[in-house]
């Protein structure tokens, strides 16, 4: 068997440092505080509000979106804002 090869005209060293851009900004936002690696855990979602021992609040989930409810004393910070009470 014989492998032909076709050149296709890409200039290999170019190809190689876009890959290598590429890989660096990949790394870079998963590495970001709210990048994939910043995740601490998974959990589904369902109408009725569920509290986890890792984030503060009731949280549940509907056809509209998320919601938290935060009781008294607990907040989050969305987009550098404090949130308190309920946030959809």
């Amino acid at each position: 068997m014989t492998i032909q090869h076709t050149d296709t005209g890409t200039d290999r060293t170019d190809f190689v440092r876009q890959w290598e851009e590429w890989h660096a900004q990949h790394e870079q936002n998963l590495a970001d505080p709210h990048g994939f690696l910043a995740v601490t855990s998974l959990r589904w979602l369902d109408g009725e509000p569920t509290r986890f021992p890792d984030a503060p609040g009731g949280w549940s989930s509907t056809d509209d979106g998320v919601t938290v409810q935060l009781d008294e004393g607990e907040e989050l910070t969305v987009q550098g804002a404090v949130v308190r009470g309920q946030y959809h």
